[in-house]
């Protein structure tokens, strides 16, 4: 299934209750597909709960991360939003009844920020890549990255003024 059709799928596929509920459809499209991965509310639960979550196709991206490492958190088409380290192991959740469907690790944040309201505070992808002299394409929502990145990640969510600690 080609991105942008998923992504059209993706935006029609969420209850309007302000929770990622995934619509049915949905749910089966990612089943059969194997993938997932652009929940465009799945942030919000990240910050509030304080986690990194994965979803369907994408879940195990999350089962090698240890207790400790330093995390970031990067939403689609604005940049990193949280950066922190990881407080337990991984742990799994159901997804709208679908079993098993989310792997997710909390967090302590360092730094967040709202991609809604202060979308110009998130450290963006060309910043990193230009800082770091490299080409990394940004697709998946949990990051685990070298010290220098981190580090740079930091830096930049303090001089853009990103809340520290949780929302």
């Amino acid at each position: 299934m080609p991105d942008n059709l998923k992504a059209a799928v993706v935006r029609t596929a969420f209850a309007i209750d302000g929770r990622a509920a995934l619509h049915r459809g949905y749910r089966e499209l990612a089943r059969h597909y194997g993938n997932a991965t652009y929940m465009p509310d799945a942030w919000r639960d990240m910050l509030r709960m304080s986690r990194a979550s994965a979803f369907y196709g994408r879940k195990s991206s999350l089962d090698g991360i240890a207790k400790g490492t330093p995390i970031a958190l990067y939403h689609t088409g604005v940049g990193m939003i949280a950066l922190g380290k990881v407080t337990s192991e991984r742990r799994i959740a159901d997804v709208d009844g679908d079993e098993g469907e989310e792997h997710y690790v909390e967090c302590a944040f360092e730094y967040t920020i709202d991609p809604e309201k202060a979308p110009e505070r998130a450290v963006k992808a060309w910043e990193i890549n230009e800082q770091l002299q490299a080409s990394h394409r940004f697709r998946q929502t949990v990051y685990t990255l070298p010290g220098e990145a981190l580090q740079f990640i930091r830096k930049r969510f303090a001089e853009k003024g990103a809340t520290p600690g949780k929302p």
